[in-house]
């Protein structure tokens, strides 16, 4: 009847999102106070979770958080964190506007997995597996990020989608041995896309925002130069697109943020930002 079941509040800025748990507990990503790392997107500052009652039953404070998290069957969390590229790989890294560097310095991402203690029990840097000949960043973007991750989930196998928006680029890392399995997105035209998530049929849903799109060479003539926005339904085991949505141009374009979810009923929710 359209009554509120429930709702919870928070004395810290939101940063992002929030999730509401298999437990009914919601966990939170805020932002209290100054981030560490200033001038970037997603900021964050602190993860928290409260009961169905608001109490507040676990905390984890990392000035250095950014964008998303995942929580683990284990009850561990994923956390999504801004690091420093060391220098020796910085100034071998391409692409990027000249000059917009964070007082000199190169940052990425990493991934962390933390338990309830807040030990952490797993690292993933992105600087350390991404390819210095190959992932050049976006001409039109800052030199500040590498790479640059606004998207966690975690796949039935344990492995982990993720993005690489200023790369235009969806990811799969294989969290056992470290390793990146799949990778796509730069050939299917994507434009600095958001909000990946794993279909039940094995493919990939995204949507991808197309700001300062790159067309593939051999692109159909409908992918022009323009700027607009899809979603776009990608076949990891063929890399076809398998299913996209668009629309007239200029009548769908969110350069920024944005998000897509496959209902049960077959269709597919968009949140245009």
């Amino acid at each position: 009847e359209g009554d509120v079941v429930n709702h919870w509040s928070f004395d810290s800025m939101p940063a992002n999102h929030c999730v509401l748990l298999a437990n009914s507990n919601i966990l939170w990503i805020g932002r209290r106070g100054e981030s560490k790392v200033k001038g970037f997107d997603g900021m964050a500052t602190e993860l928290v979770e409260k009961d169905w009652d608001g109490n507040e039953v676990w905390r984890y404070d990392d000035p250095f958080l950014n964008h998303d998290f995942a929580r683990l069957e284990n009850e561990n969390t994923i956390i999504n964190r801004y690091v420093k590229v060391p220098e020796k790989i910085a100034k071998h890294i391409k692409g990027g506007l000249p000059g917009t560097e964070v007082d000199g310095s190169i940052w990425s991402s990493s991934f962390q997995e933390i338990t309830k203690n807040g030990e952490v029990v797993w690292e993933w840097n992105h600087y350390e597996h991404l390819n210095l000949g190959k992932d050049v960043l976006c001409p039109l973007c800052p030199r500040s990020i590498w790479g640059y991750t606004n998207a966690v989930e975690i796949l039935p196998d344990n492995n982990i989608l993720f993005t690489l928006r200023f790369l235009n680029t969806l990811a799969i890392l294989d969290k056992a041995s470290g390793e990146i399995i799949w990778r796509g997105g730069p050939e299917h035209g994507l434009g600095h896309p958001h909000n990946p998530t794993f279909l039940e049929n094995g493919n990939i849903l995204v949507f991808d925002n197309g700001l300062h799109r790159i067309p593939p060479k051999d692109a159909p003539f409908a992918l022009s130069e323009e700027e607009f926005s899809r979603i776009v339904e990608i076949n990891p085991k063929t890399n076809e697109i398998e299913w996209e949505y668009e629309d007239q141009l200029n009548h769908f374009y969110s350069p920024i943020c944005g998000g897509t979810q496959r209902l049960k009923n077959g269709n597919t929710l968009v949140c245009e930002t």
